[in-house]
């Protein structure tokens, strides 16, 4: 469950609850990894490259499950990966 102006979700498991968020600096951290560039990410998830880099910076409040699974998918990895555990 995720509010709409919000870069934190709600993630649960069947024992616990945990305050998650997109760990965005993660995401550029990955696409380097994989020696892919903003463009090709972008084309990849059939997005522009500036919203590709708004997602990276953290810009672009879309905490949408298919976004993240969009992301996932290019990164090659989960949407799991992409999080973090809130404070």
């Amino acid at each position: 469950m995720a509010n709409k102006n919000s870069k934190h979700a709600i993630a649960c498991t069947r024992t616990k609850v945990y305050k998650v968020s997109v760990d965005f600096h993660g995401i550029r951290r990955r696409r380097k990894e994989i020696n892919m560039s903003q463009t090709d990410a972008a084309k990849l998830a059939g997005w522009t490259q500036q919203r590709w880099a708004e997602i990276e910076n953290g810009k672009r409040l879309d905490p949408r499950l298919s976004t993240l699974e969009a992301v996932a998918n290019v990164l090659r990895c989960s949407v799991i990966d992409l999080l973090k555990e809130s404070k």
